[in-house]
């Protein structure tokens, strides 16, 4: 008798875009999506595996994706899921990096010291890591009932799970390109995740 394989998929779903200036920083702001992020996620929904049970952010952006992918993918089950959440950019939220660096703020201390790095007046990357490792935990617990999940999500999240999930340094999110309104998966395994699927988009999104 063949063993069973004690592994799930995790497939990752970023949002469609927002009506937000193109480079802005969009945390915990509760955007609703565009029409053309509406019509990413309806394009993207008949590619998703189907009667999974569901995890979602409970940012408005995220729950509007999963509407727009349910008629397709038909979740089993949808939890909304607080850990799920964005980071909060707090003072640079709705601003670009190009604006900040006119008002002269000084990013250096994020970049040398990404996990010690404080959002001013928004969350300390320490936090925001800390609850994604727990929620990792959580995505463990699945595996072990055999149970594969669709996950809607954000950008900085799904890097973030990324990372942690394959045994890397949080420092290296930006490696990984998570596009809007686009499907990645993780093979997860006891011994931690295999990336079997990155930034998938249908033609024409």
């Amino acid at each position: 008798m063949r063993q069973q394989v004690d592994c799930i998929d995790l497939h990752f779903i970023r949002h469609g875009q927002t009506n937000a200036r193109p480079g802005v920083l969009v945390g915990a702001t509760d955007m609703e999506l565009s029409g053309q992020g509406e019509e990413a996620m309806r394009r993207l929904g008949p590619c998703l595996p189907e009667g999974l049970a569901c995890l979602c952010s409970p940012l408005q952006r995220a729950r509007q994706s999963l509407a727009c992918i349910t008629p397709w993918c038909r979740p089993a089950s949808v939890e909304v899921v607080d850990a799920l959440r964005e980071i909060d950019f707090g003072d640079y939220e709705m601003q670009s990096f190009a604006d900040l660096a006119g008002q002269g703020e000084d990013f250096s201390g994020m970049v040398k010291e990404y996990q010690s790095f404080i959002f001013p007046r928004g969350e300390a990357v320490v936090d925001f890591v800390a609850r994604l490792e727990k929620l990792q935990g959580s995505l463990h617990a699945f595996r072990k009932q055999g149970q594969s999940l669709l996950i809607v999500s954000h950008g900085g999240v799904i890097r973030t799970l990324i990372c942690l999930l394959l045994g890397l340094d949080v420092e290296k999110y930006l490696l990984f390109e998570i596009g809007y309104g686009s499907w990645t998966t993780v093979r997860l395994f006891a011994e931690g995740g295999i990336l079997t699927r990155l930034n998938f988009q249908p033609a024409g999104v």
